[in-house]
């Protein structure tokens, strides 16, 4: 499993990524999850970082253009 700061670190990267390739994806990018209760104690979960990742990684690939130039 990856570590927070490398989830940190993708989930940066791939933000930028869509902002280039599709920057008109950028309203639909989720927020950041709620932790529970016991996550605040150390900050957001790498569970709540993962599912984060997976969210904008599926808005990215996920996406076709409904037009082609």
């Amino acid at each position: 499993m990856k570590t927070k700061a490398e989830l940190n670190e993708g989930i940066l990267l791939l933000i930028e990524k869509i902002k280039e390739e599709n920057p008109e994806l950028i309203k639909f990018i989720p927020e950041m999850p709620d932790n529970n209760v016991s996550d605040m104690e150390n900050g957001v979960s790498i569970t709540s970082l993962k599912e984060y990742y997976d969210s904008l990684e599926i808005l990215h690939k996920d996406y076709k253009p409904s037009h082609e130039e």
